[in-house]
């Protein structure tokens, strides 16, 4: 049979080893019927979203930050069969 069910949320998002410039992202991991394969990592900026990268672990480091400005980020997890939720 198919695997329609997504992976739970990734929850617990928290920033750790801030920089000006750059600043480290931790969360849960997520679960799933089958198995999370990976997490992706998204800047969203208003209606905008911007894929930042993709890991296999709980944690993803942002370089390249400017000061002076509010970034908002989230975290989704996806299974083998694309299914994926967002924190």
């Amino acid at each position: 049979s198919s695997d329609n069910a997504a992976p739970s949320a990734p929850t617990g998002l928290n920033v750790s080893n801030a920089t000006e410039t750059s600043l480290q992202l931790r969360w849960a991991p997520s679960t799933d019927n089958v198995g999370v394969t990976r997490y992706e990592v998204v800047q969203v900026d208003g209606a905008n979203e911007t894929v930042l990268g993709t890991t296999t672990t709980i944690d993803f480091t942002i370089t390249g930050l400017a000061t002076c400005i509010t970034y908002q980020f989230k975290v989704r997890a996806f299974d083998a069969a694309g299914n994926s939720a967002s924190s």
